[in-house]
């Protein structure tokens, strides 16, 4: 699984054809969604085509969809240079699709800005610069949040519908923002780097060992 979904981030190959990867790693471990896996205990069994099937359309699209989402903010973060941070200091947190139960964003936004002092953050806009550490909060789920996949990009949690957007150093500074001082110090990448751990939060724990 880990090996299928580290090519889907790394671009050797397309959504559909990691769904049909994914469906049929487990088919060959002998997943059922009534038995879990052979001889396993640590996956109970799911109503079939549930999200706790981990077979199912829904649940299969959100691990592709999750991962995609996380390869395309680390190529986002990856293209940063010198001159786009001058250009371009601060992102703003928009919502770019609205899910069937969508998420309190202004509790959380206040949480994480809580957990950094602010450092870096507006409270009364979504809108912190590039390397305010309120981005690390939010993917950590700062004010308690359980379903966040811990990191400092978007997606920030599953299916929530949230991305970047970038914002100019005009608008930044007259929001209030200070930032002349913005460094190039990004959030760390840790897709390629760690494909393990992407498995894990896409899967669950109890499913990637």
């Amino acid at each position: 699984m880990q090996g299928v979904l580290a090519d889907f981030t790394s671009g050797k190959i397309g959504e559909g054809e990691a769904r049909k990867r994914l469906m049929k790693t487990l088919e060959d471990f002998g997943y059922t969604p009534e038995g879990g896996f052979p001889d396993a205990e640590k996956v109970g069994s799911a109503a079939p085509g549930t999200i706790e099937d981990l077979s199912s359309f829904g649940r299969i699209n959100l691990v592709v969809d999750t991962n995609a989402g996380m390869a395309a903010s680390v190529a986002r973060l990856a293209e940063e240079t010198a001159e786009t941070l001058d250009a371009f200091p601060a992102w703003r947190l928009v919502r770019y699709m609205t899910p069937q139960e969508p998420r309190d964003w202004n509790v959380r936004w206040a949480a994480a800005g809580d957990a950094v002092n602010w450092q870096g953050a507006l409270r009364d806009d979504f809108v912190a610069r590039k390397d305010s550490p309120i981005w690390r909060a939010l993917g950590d789920g700062a004010g308690g949040f359980t379903d966040t996949l811990h990191n400092p990009y978007p997606p920030f949690a599953f299916n929530s519908g949230m991305g970047w957007e970038d914002v100019d150093r005009e608008e930044a500074e007259s929001l209030g923002l200070d930032v002349h001082a913005v460094t190039p110090e990004l959030p760390k990448l840790s897709v390629d780097a760690d494909e393990a751990a992407a498995a894990r939060r896409a899967f669950g724990a109890e499913f990637i060992a």
